[in-house]
């Protein structure tokens, strides 16, 4: 966000104020101390300045209009900047300091610059009788900010290209020869930024009494515009036009308001002139201490928007949807606070000091109300359905109850700023000057609250702390305040009011884990309980459950949750922002897989660098590999970290193994510049809808990880099926696809996906190094402890063989670091809580492909199939893909001819041995209608519609490469097709949708 108090990651930047005036008033008068008279320009004849009253309305109203435009394109800038600079400096927490701290260092010698810069401009053209042109110097810097957006895509490939060609280690010396490079990128646009304030609060005032009303519309209309920009840029712009196109579309926008401004100049009253050189250089401490309550004011308010980005994502999601709603909601209320203060005609001298201890009373207010905040999403949550239309009502509902809870204190915040001004335009001189003395130095607090409450106090201390030193900040400034006014009223009532609000602090009760981490947000129906009290509800959710361990690291806020079973036996979870990532029991198949099913495929598996530690089960399956020697973990999460040696008594020790590293970096920076090459990388994310995991699944990224393997080193991706959409999924694969050659699709639980990317094939058809691979000790022992019965237990887990995916043809679009799409389809996936189907593989152009490379079609043909080894597999594919399990039972129902007591008995115990559903248990019913479409029993001469209907269906939901149902025989059920008599076109339909799913071509 641009000219507003910076605020957050994504409104940082101080909005450029805009001005709306009274209707009319009299041209700018110069002015000598607090004494104005007429000056020599002013208009004598009553005709001539009623015209420049006109003009000079009409001109205020427009610049109005235009300034909200450029608040808009400041906050689209700055979410578009960071989403560039996040590919250089990485995406975690370090990485978001450091664009935090250029945009707000910009900003902040901006403000002091420019306020310097327009107090000498018209001092030097008093002093000659030149017009100042204010409004014309104003319009050549939204020229500049514009011409260099249009230009910055072309400059940030020229900077990356020559960061990424320069040799550096991820240490922090690189690191700061990076943070140098996007100091180079933004810095000069942010101080271009700075220049907004005091040019406009300068240039449009008519007098001082009116400076205040001019501040206060322009503080507020430019921060409504940029409100607009917060949430168009997270729900619309991104997603819909891209980085580039974004950049080019606010760029123009810039450089025709630039040029409207050169325009109005030419209409423009002078600008209120600076006074004669009799500064009031004895009052530096005054100055100080105003500096000191702006920058308080500042942090304060940065540490408590910290804070409510934190609980958004521990009650709504750590989505971009949720943190664009929360930093809009306060912009906006920043908007109306300052538009409270230009009501007021005149402004009583206590307003201001009233108004900062009403914020401070607030504050405390808000820090009771949001350790409620999960139980209160989950309040709203639950009266919304999950269809796609309600989605939107849904997030409406959202943004009216984050406002309901930040309202009071973000809008006293925003009156803060408007009446600090008003005071102190009465004791400095120069209003551009005073403007920009005031922006800098809250733009400097909330500078220090982004780095402190943001960043570097959460390596200490948990987040009610950090919102406690905050509250203390709000407090000081307040009494500080007090201490400027000369009155003993105001200063006796400023000492009572801390006595006060500090014995409320000391009874403030902090924050548990208890209430901001349960992971309410998953849940979208009501729950036995939901409508308790908060209390009740709390005792009620937490009644079976431990936490262990918790902490709020810089970037996120990390959980152990345990519980018992009842066989005594324990379970430990880890919950990262309220969502639980992995498990010690039940989620072993996808864990252990991960790095099991890679290391087999692969040439050998000395060097592995694994994506994310979790439970630490991924990277303890790989050191436990005799051939492995290193594995190198990228995890950006200290708090993780912290609570790995929690889960060492299920994941073989695996935080004290001498073969394990662990590096905090973000993925991508760590693969781009770590020039080491790997036998295997396993990527294990949280979900796309995760703020920052969507780039972990974009061509860019997916090209790093392929560059960074050996010749025959393999690639896997951990994607899921539920709780996302079809569309998600397709772009997913889609992307996969394009960056690698060689792909074949596996699972682990029933609806994790695991993606296999290989640079040579060599060994992905190679089934007796597999089954030798298999026999080996401690792969054995891997894929028991992964749940997976030997050879053919894995061979069940195969979906797609090597060369089908990119058989199949994709309406979808990539996900690249320049279109992000991804999380936006998965936001929505997530809403409505589906399952995603995979794409129908069964075309006629990849049916020969999955027959000729299925691994476990080449074993079942082999000859070496014994009499349990298709109950083996059977049951491993029932445990978690009944579709994969009830083709397998039809194909073994199909050489049988007739159900026998052992088909009887292995499809009981599959139904009894099934962990995760998956278009339902598998029947007898469906098993017998799947056989005849798998046989070779001719058909009749006549089929019923509805037996037509059937066969379609089945084809679509159980194609399955080891025992493939044969197209040409649903193609000729819809041919012998009778229809219905009210509908004598149906099977023709039919028929026309079959062809159009495999790809037919007559």
């Amino acid at each position: 966000m641009r000219d507003l108090t910076p605020i957050s990651l994504y409104s940082v930047c101080l909005l450029s104020p805009l001005v709306l005036s009274e209707p009319h008033y009299t041209q700018a008068i110069p002015y000598t101390n607090n004494d104005f008279q007429p000056s020599l320009k002013t208009m004598s004849s009553i005709e001539k300045l009623g015209q420049i009253e006109l003009s000079t309305s009409k001109l205020r109203l427009l610049a109005l209009l235009i300034t909200f435009f450029t608040g808009f394109t400041g906050l689209v800038y700055e979410v578009t900047w960071h989403r560039y600079l996040a590919t250089l400096l990485g995406s975690q927490s370090e990485a978001t300091a450091a664009i935090l701290g250029i945009f707000l260092g910009g900003l902040a010698v901006g403000y002091r610059l420019f306020g310097n810069y327009t107090r000498g401009v018209l001092q030097r053209c008093e002093a000659t009788g030149q017009p100042a042109r204010l409004l014309a110097r104003y319009g050549v810097l939204e020229i500049g900010i514009g011409v260099y957006a249009i230009l910055f895509p072309l400059t940030f490939l020229a900077v990356q290209a020559f960061s990424f060609n320069i040799p550096h280690s991820l240490d922090g010396v690189g690191f700061l020869f990076d943070v140098f490079l996007s100091i180079l990128l933004i810095g000069f646009p942010t101080v271009l930024m700075g220049g907004t304030i005091p040019f406009l609060t300068q240039g449009l005032a008519k007098d001082m009494e009116d400076s205040t009303r001019i501040h206060s519309y322009v503080y507020g209309i430019n921060t409504l515009g940029a409100f607009l920009g917060a949430l168009t840029a997270v729900f619309v712009l991104i997603p819909t036009l891209g980085l580039i196109w974004v950049m080019i579309a606010m760029g123009i926008i810039n450089i025709v308001a630039g040029g409207i401004f050169l325009i109005l100049d030419r209409s423009a009253p002078d600008p209120l002139a600076a006074p004669e050189e009799e500064a009031k250089v004895q009052r530096s401490f005054a100055l100080f201490a105003f500096a000191a309550i702006a920058l308080l004011t500042g942090f304060a308010m940065m540490t408590v928007q910290t804070a409510a980005i934190r609980l958004g994502a521990l009650s709504l999601g750590a989505s971009d949807f949720t943190f664009g709603m929360v930093v809009s909601i306060f912009v906006m209320c920043i908007a109306i606070g300052s538009f409270m203060v230009s009501f007021f005609k005149r402004i009583p001298r206590s307003t201001v000091l009233i108004n900062q201890w009403l914020l401070a009373a607030a504050l405390i207010w808000l820090y009771v109300e949001l350790a409620q905040a999960p139980y209160y999403a989950h309040q709203l949550r639950i009266l919304f359905t999950s269809m796609d239309g309600a989605f939107t009502l849904y997030h409406v509902g959202v943004f009216i109850g984050i406002f309901a809870l930040l309202a009071i204190p973000v809008l006293l915040s925003g009156a803060s700023l408007p009446l600090l001004f008003n005071h102190m335009r009465e004791k400095f001189d120069g209003l551009g000057a005073v403007a920009g003395k005031l922006y800098s130095w809250n733009t400097v607090g909330s500078f220090l609250g982004a780095l402190l409450s943001g960043y570097a106090l959460l390596f200490w201390l948990d987040l009610y702390m950090v919102y406690m030193i905050g509250l203390i900040a709000a407090i000081l400034s307040a009494l500080l305040l007090g201490f400027i006014f000369t009155g003993i009223a105001a200063r006796g009532a400023s000492l009572v009011m801390t006595a006060v609000l500090a014995t409320i602090m000391s009874s403030l009760q902090p924050w548990t884990s208890e209430e901001l981490s349960p992971g309410l947000f998953r849940f979208r129906e009501a729950l036995p309980f939901s409508t308790e009290p908060f209390e009740e509800f709390k005792k009620q959710w937490w009644a079976e459950l431990k936490t262990p361990f918790y902490e709020d690291g810089p970037s996120v806020s990390a959980m152990v949750k345990e519980s018992t079973f009842t066989n005594g036996e324990m379970m430990r979870s880890i919950i990262v922002n309220g969502k639980s990532d992995s498990a010690t029991h039940g989620e072993r198949p996808t864990v252990g897989l991960l790095g099991i099913l890679p290391a087999l495929f692969a040439d050998r598996v000395e060097r592995a660098f694994v994506i994310g530690y979790g439970t630490g089960f991924t990277v303890g399956e790989i050191a436990a590999l005799e051939e492995n020697e290193e594995v190198v973990v990228a995890e950006i999460s200290p708090a993780v970290m912290n609570a790995a040696p929690l889960f060492d008594f299920a994941n073989r020790n695996t935080s004290t193994n001498p073969k394990v590293s662990v590096v905090h970096t973000d993925a991508y920076r760590a693969l781009i510049r770590d020039e080491t090459q790997y036998d295997i990388i396993v990527s294990e994310p949280s979900n796309p809808w995760v703020t920052g995991v969507e780039m972990l699944y974009s061509v860019e990224f997916l090209e790093a990880a392929r560059n960074r393997l050996t010749d025959k080193g393999v690639f896997v991706q951990w994607f899921h099926q539920y709780e996302t959409s079809d569309a998600a999924l397709e772009m997913v694969l889609n992307t996969y696809k394009q960056t690698f050659e060689h792909v074949s699709i596996w699972h682990g639980l029933g609806f994790d996906l695991l993606l296999l990317g290989f640079n040579d094939p060599e060994h992905a058809l190679d089934l007796e190094r597999l089954q030798r691979r298999t026999a080996q000790a401690d792969f054995a022992d891997g894929l028991r402890r992964s749940e997976v019965d030997g050879l053919l237990g894995l061979l069940a887990h195969e979906i797609m063989p090597l060369g089908v995916l990119h058989e199949l043809d994709f309406d979808t679009p990539l996900q690249t670091l320049l279109h992000p799409r991804l999380n936006d389809l998965s936001a929505q996936g997530f809403f409505k809580g589906a399952a995603a189907r995979l794409p129908f593989s069964g075309t006629e152009s990849a049916q020969a492909i999955g027959k000729q490379n299925s691994l476990l079609r080449r074993y079942m043909e082999s000859g070496n199939m014994r009499s349990n080894d298709r109950h083996r597999i059977i049951l491993q594919a029932c445990k978690h893909r009944n579709d994969l399990c009830t083709a397998l039972f039809a194909d073994w129902y199909t050489e049988m001819h007739r159900p026998t007591t052992q088909f009887q008995q292995v499809l009981n115990a599959a139904r009894q041995n099934t962990v995760q559903t998956f278009r339902g248990a598998p029947n007898s019913t469906k098993i017998s209608y799947l056989s005849s479409l798998l046989s070779r029993a001719p058909l009749p001469r006549s089929v019923p519609y509805s037996l037509a209907q059937q066969s379609s269906l089945l084809l679509k939901d159980y194609y399955h490469h080891a025992v493939p149902i044969d197209t040409d025989k649903v193609l000729d059920i819809w041919d012998r097709c009778a229809p219905p008599e009210t509908d004598a076109d149906a099977c023709d339909r039919g028929r026309a949708q079959v062809e159009a799913l495999i790809g037919h071509q007559p």
